[in-house]
């Protein structure tokens, strides 16, 4: 019989016939009142934190019977960012400013988003309020972050990423094995709804859906997840989420486009890393700029990695 490494906890309870009739968020609540909030453990079910009878359930406000029997694993909300220090400041000139952004910054400007990137450049680069986001990541997302000082200059850039010429490499790790090694992704995207208040995208047919077409190359395969390398040849919103997604391997932490409760890893954010960006620079012609892997996505690999080399279980019970 294998060992197992606990990786994460699951609460358990069956209901009797005194608690019969109980909202099923309020049930939750006197349980794990001591360490979450009725206001949190509503946003974790609507998250897929919860099962009822071993089907996800998403609505707090379902009356529970006897006998039924709840399973509840907590997820972070939010995932508080790293420090933003001198060192995640890639390369800097009159022109350009390239960052390492942590995971869990947004790259919104607004000064009332506490989590914007812009506090701490504003504390480490007078007026970098004025500069410009060449183009986006995702808040859970990490990585190589380009923005452009001269207003006069944010054309030549921005035709590189619309017409597809700036060349980006991700990293993610995703449940499950693609059945193969290496292949490109092409589908056409549009929203399909909405999540969390989110946009959600996925296959749409044209005109209404945008062509997205992404590379993908195995890396490393675990017994539950593989390490892929990505190359995005266009720049979809949500794009590499989607298109994983829709392949049947979502990445490990996506609350968004994967399924929280039967995640392979517990992460508190998707394991998706921006690790190069590659332009043309006007006086120093192409350049690229690599970031290396965070410190939380690399203890996730050791942790599959240990698991799939003494063959032991990953388990969430």
């Amino acid at each position: 019989m294998p060992s197992i490494v606990r990786l994460s906890m699951i609460m358990k309870w069956k209901i009797d016939k005194k608690e019969s009739g109980i909202p099923l968020g309020h049930y939750i609540t006197r349980q794990v009142k001591e360490t979450c909030s009725a206001r949190s453990v509503k946003r974790m079910i609507e998250k897929g934190s919860a099962r009822l009878n071993g089907k996800l359930e998403y609505f707090s406000s379902v009356k529970l019977k006897p006998g039924d029997v709840i399973e509840f694993r907590p997820v972070h909300d939010t995932i508080k960012p790293a420090e933003f220090a001198p060192s995640n400041l890639l390369y800097e000139d009159d022109i350009l400013l390239v960052i390492n952004k942590t995971a869990g910054y947004s790259v919104e400007s607004s000064r009332s988003d506490r989590t914007s990137i812009f506090i701490p450049l504003r504390q480490m680069i007078p007026h970098a309020d004025t500069f410009i986001l060449l183009h986006r990541l995702d808040k859970e997302t990490s990585g190589v972050l380009a923005l452009v000082k001269n207003p006069d200059r944010e054309k030549y850039f921005t035709d590189q990423f619309r017409n597809h010429t700036a060349r980006k490499i991700y990293h993610a790790l995703v449940e499950g094995i693609p059945r193969r090694k290496e292949s490109e992704l092409v589908n056409y995207l549009g929203v399909i709804g909405k999540k969390f208040s989110v946009d959600k995208w996925g296959p749409m047919p044209p005109p209404f859906g945008k062509k997205a077409i992404t590379r993908y190359r195995i890396l490393n395969k675990y017994k539950q997840a593989s390490f892929l390398e990505l190359k995005p040849l266009t720049g979809r919103t949500h794009q590499i989420r989607a298109q994983l997604a829709i392949i049947g391997h979502p990445i490990i932490g996506d609350t968004l486009y994967g399924n929280p409760y039967s995640l392979i890893l517990p992460a508190c954010r998707q394991m998706l890393h921006a690790s190069q960006l590659t332009i043309c620079h006007p006086s120093k012609g192409q350049i690229s700029f690599a970031a290396p892997l965070p410190d939380d996505f690399l203890e996730k690999q050791s942790k599959l990695a240990f698991c799939f080399r003494s063959g032991r279980k990953i388990e969430t019970r």
